[in-house]
């Protein structure tokens, strides 16, 4: 199991990380120490290091990432100020909470800095050639996006492409998936469609692309804030039976899919199954 490290001047959150995580992760708890934060204060081998920042530690950003940089491990700072938890979004291995957070938010949060942890340390291959790969560029994506966008093409993991209407999540997916390292096919379901009869049909069309094709088959679902409930449920037995083969899950949504789960309108498990990675796009 991985290993969280959570540091917190609070015993009421130490202990309450502990009851959200503990069923997952193997979660060690410690109080701040009087001095300056030491790495070597780790005197386990940890994965992920969850601290929460008071007044007198300062949460200036660029503090906070120069931290961070020398981390061996993923870092999520928790912090009161929305501004500095916004200005650390989606930067490789290191993320900001800001409080009060809901126990979605937080796994969201863990689940994401882990996988980076494990695309970013890995010697990946190099990504095929292919003519879109311009929109994984800037000034089609920020920076930050771009520089995460070519390490998540080369992985296996399931990728969620998220933001508003017009900022080109469908554009993105479909050259990530022009990027793949090895070549793949690619089989489109309609989300507003989704059923089990019409999972049954696409499964055959799957199933065809991989054998045929020798290819890695890449599933891309659009819109995925699209399906319904009894589709959510569907696509989750889908995804769980495992009969696919080789593949790989990239979808888009042009909602909040984490809020959608907070309020009880789309399934947790199938969250977590699509969102291994994320990526946020900026209007």
């Amino acid at each position: 199991m991985k290993r969280i490290l959570v540091i917190d001047e609070s015993e009421v959150i130490r202990e309450t990380l502990a009851l959200i995580l503990g069923r997952e992760f193997v979660v060690v708890k410690r109080p701040h120490s009087r001095g300056a934060f030491s790495f070597s204060d780790s005197d386990t081998e940890v994965d992920l290091l969850i601290m929460g920042l008071t007044p007198t530690i300062g949460v200036e950003s660029s503090a906070l990432l120069r931290f961070a940089a020398r981390a061996p491990f993923a870092v999520l700072f928790l912090v009161d100020s929305k501004s500095v938890a916004k200005a650390i979004e989606d930067r490789d291995k290191v993320g900001c909470l800001a409080k009060p957070f809901n126990p979605f938010e937080l796994k969201e949060k863990v689940g994401r800095l882990l996988a980076r942890r494990s695309v970013l340390e890995k010697k990946l291959p190099e990504p095929r050639q292919d003519e879109r790969a311009g929109y994984l560029e800037f000034p089609y994506l920020s920076r930050t996006a771009a520089s995460l966008v070519h390490r998540f093409a080369t992985t296996k993991l399931a990728l969620l492409i998220t933001g508003e209407i017009g900022c080109g999540q469908e554009r993105v997916a479909r050259a990530v998936h022009g990027r793949q390292a090895r070549p793949t096919s690619r089989v489109s379901l309609n989300a507003a469609e989704i059923s089990a009869d019409y999972l049954a049909q696409k499964s055959f069309e799957i199933s065809c692309n991989g054998r045929l094709q020798e290819t890695v088959v890449t599933l891309l679902i659009e819109n995925l804030e699209k399906v319904l409930p009894s589709g959510q449920s569907a696509l989750l037995n889908f995804l769980e039976e495992d009969r696919l083969g080789e593949w790989r899950l990239l979808t888009t949504a042009r909602a909040d899919l984490l809020e959608k789960v907070y309020q009880g309108e789309f399934l947790e498990s199938l969250y977590y199954k699509l969102a291994t990675l994320t990526l946020r796009l900026a209007p």
